[in-house]
């Protein structure tokens, strides 16, 4: 006697197909988010910035021509309307236009040139200083940004208080609040 083995419906192999693909699917998510979240916490660490004597400097000076002592200084290692440093550049100008009693600072790498610098203010009309770095400090912004993969970071000095931020959407929410 040979009994015949139950076989599978066309409808339970779509079935078990479908869950493949979805468990497939599920992980390959899970796997995006872990790998976003990673990226989104690797960023140059303040500290470096912070403890930079140049940038503390220009910080001071920038605070004490401040009439309420609160300064911006922002580091960008390219200039693009189309990138995260043009929406940065816009977000500056948004803010120096309001917070009128602050300072605003941009900083660029060395290998700008006189005219790259004037270029950059003309085009993305941009009122306030734009100045270029010095070499020792261009040379290390560009090699963190390269380690860290930015392209922006801002510097904001209250009194006692600074904040380094490199997220554009942290940077606008903090300038909000520091008029």
């Amino acid at each position: 006697m040979s009994e015949k083995q139950p076989s599978a419906t066309l409808l339970q192999k779509i079935l078990v197909g479908t869950l493949i693909v979805a468990n497939v699917c599920l992980v390959a998510f899970i796997w995006f988010q872990r790998q976003s979240s990673a990226a989104q916490n690797k960023g140059i660490p303040p500290s470096i910035l912070i403890s930079e004597e140049a940038i503390q400097s220009r910080l001071r000076v920038l605070a004490a021509q401040s009439p309420s002592g609160k300064a911006v200084v922002a580091m960008l290692g390219s200039a693009s309307i189309n990138c995260t440093t043009g929406k940065l550049v816009e977000i500056l100008k948004n803010h120096a236009q309001r917070a009128k009693s602050s300072k605003f600072l941009i900083l660029l790498p060395d290998t700008f040139t006189p005219v790259d610098l004037n270029n950059f203010k003309n085009n993305l009309g941009v009122e306030f200083t734009v100045e270029r770095a010095d070499e020792r400090l261009s040379k290390l912004w560009l090699s963190l940004a390269a380690k860290y993969e930015a392209t922006g970071v801002a510097i904001l000095s209250s009194g006692n208080e600074t904040l380094v931020l490199q997220d554009v959407n942290e940077i606008d929410r903090h300038l909000y609040e520091f008029p």
